[in-house]
């Protein structure tokens, strides 16, 4: 979750501390190899603070074989007694031999990380285009170039092209949370759907909806404008510029219109997975659930029954709104294998 960071780094160093003590417990299965080298290729910081928490924990078996000390306090012990990866690039002048063995221990031990995921570790130009994708239930954290923070909840897909003079994110699909740095000669762009967000500085959320583009401006002001304003002209609906806590969502006819009354919670619960529902149908509930979990919840239900939610969920638990539904004696849950169907009882 980004809010328990106090910064971006605090956060890649609790992920980098969390791939050493997965490395240490047991061999990682190949999905995992696979996951570890994704994410070292996200960014150069994440490979330099990987390199730091192995280091850290090396250190660790010999003053500390019991493992009772805090990683965390020897990470940033080790900051001082460890050369960053770009110090350990061949030819570096050193008359120090303690120096000289740590440059070497640590392009050794870059050897070795590349080796076990199987692969190179390479970084495109900024000019170049990146693609970031989390699958079910997955959500990840990462900065860009610029130094924008970007949080890709589950099933999303993000592709970001950062160049001198502008900087264009285009979500596929899913949703992210955007935590943009300031730098007002390169406006920040995100295109999703049928609408374009456009922010200098600023945190939002975009949700690419079934029947829509969400956005949620969490601080500062976006402006939120249809890719074909003029189909939107004439309801007077070519753009609309956010300030924070409000909301405004697409629709199909073109139109970006402003949520009468914005929840600021609902929208960026995701962030702590939680899902937060205020009178929601069981449909849009089963939705939700479903974007994060195996088991999926089907709700087959006439128009004529209406069963409004208000709740608040763990995003990993379905089986409490499964409960929940199974206490309703107006409804029949049925289950087969990892899917549940929800039908009207008789």
């Amino acid at each position: 979750m980004i809010d328990a960071f106090r910064n971006a780094r605090e956060a890649i160093q609790a992920v980098a501390a969390d791939w050493v003590l997965r490395l240490d417990e047991e061999p990682l299965a190949l999905s995992a190899r696979a996951e570890l080298l994704e994410w070292l290729k996200e960014s150069p910081q994440h490979v330099e603070e990987f390199l730091l928490a192995t280091a850290a924990w090396r250190e660790l078996d010999d003053i500390d074989p019991q493992k009772q000390l805090d990683i965390d306090a020897l990470l940033a012990e080790a900051e001082s007694n460890v050369v960053t990866l770009s110090e350990a690039i061949p030819g570096v002048a050193s008359t120090d031999t303690t120096a000289r063995r740590r440059i070497w221990w640590l392009g050794g031990l870059a050897a070795t990380v590349l080796v076990a995921v199987g692969a190179t570790l390479t970084w495109p130009p900024a000019t170049q285009v990146q693609h970031y994708e989390t699958g079910l239930g997955q959500q990840t954290l990462f900065t860009l170039d610029d130094g924008s923070i970007v949080h890709l909840n589950t099933q999303s897909e993000l592709t970001v092209r950062i160049g001198d003079d502008s900087r264009e994110l285009n979500l596929r699909r899913g949703e992210a949370l955007f935590d943009v740095a300031r730098d007002p000669e390169r406006p920040f762009r995100v295109r999703s759907g049928d609408v374009t967000v456009e922010a200098i500085g600023t945190q939002f959320n975009v949700y690419r909806r079934n029947d829509g583009v969400q956005v949620t401006v969490v601080e500062g002001t976006v402006k939120v404008e249809p890719l074909q304003p003029a189909a939107t002209i004439e309801s007077g609906n070519s753009a609309v510029t956010l300030e924070a806590g409000e909301e405004a969502r697409s629709r199909r006819s073109g139109e970006v219109a402003r949520i009468d009354v914005p929840d600021l919670e609902k929208s960026t619960a995701w962030r702590e997975q939680r899902l937060v529902f205020r009178d929601d149908s069981l449909a849009i509930v089963a939705t939700e659930f479903n974007r994060y979990n195996q088991l999926q919840i089907d709700v087959n239900l006439p128009a004529t029954i209406t069963r409004p939610i208000t709740a608040t969920f763990d995003a990993h638990d379905p089986e409490s709104f499964v409960a929940f539904l199974e206490r309703d004696p107006a409804l029949r849950v049925t289950r087969i294998g990892e899917r549940v169907v929800v039908r009207a009882a008789k």
